[in-house]
C-alpha cells in the first residue's frame, strides 16, 4: 500500500501541474493512471471526478467524461455521487451528443 501512495501522490501532482498550465490531456492522462493503479481506492475516484469535470468542460471530450463518470457510478460508495454522475452522463448524452 505504501508505494501504491507514493505513485498515486506522484500522479496527482504531475496532474495538478498539469492543469495549471493548461496541458487539459496530460491531466486527464495521469488521472488515468491514477484510477488504473487502483480503482478500487478513495483518490481514485477523486480522478475520475476531476477527470470527468476537466473531459466535459475543458476538452469538450463528451465519450470520456462518460467513462469517467460511469467509473464513479460504478465504485463510488456514496450515493449522492452515483446520482450526480448518473445525472452527468445523462446530460451529455441529451444536451451535447444528441
Amino acid at each position: 500500500m505504501g508505494c501504491s501512495v507514493y505513485y498515486q501522490d506522484i500522479e496527482l501532482k504531475r496532474a495538478t501541474e498539469a492543469l495549471n498550465t493548461g496541458d487539459y490531456n496530460k491531466a486527464v492522462y495521469h488521472y488515468q493512471r491514477i484510477i488504473k493503479k487502483s480503482p478500487e481506492q478513495p483518490y481514485a475516484l477523486k480522478a475520475a471526478e476531476n477527470a470527468a469535470n476537466v473531459s466535459l468542460l475543458k476538452l469538450k471530450d463528451f465519450l470520456k467524461a462518460i467513462n469517467f463518470f460511469e467509473f464513479i457510478v460504478l465504485y463510488s460508495k456514496n450515493e449522492l455521487q452515483r446520482i450526480e454522475a448518473q445525472e452527468q452522463i445523462a446530460f451529455i448524452y441529451y444536451e451535447r451528443l444528441n
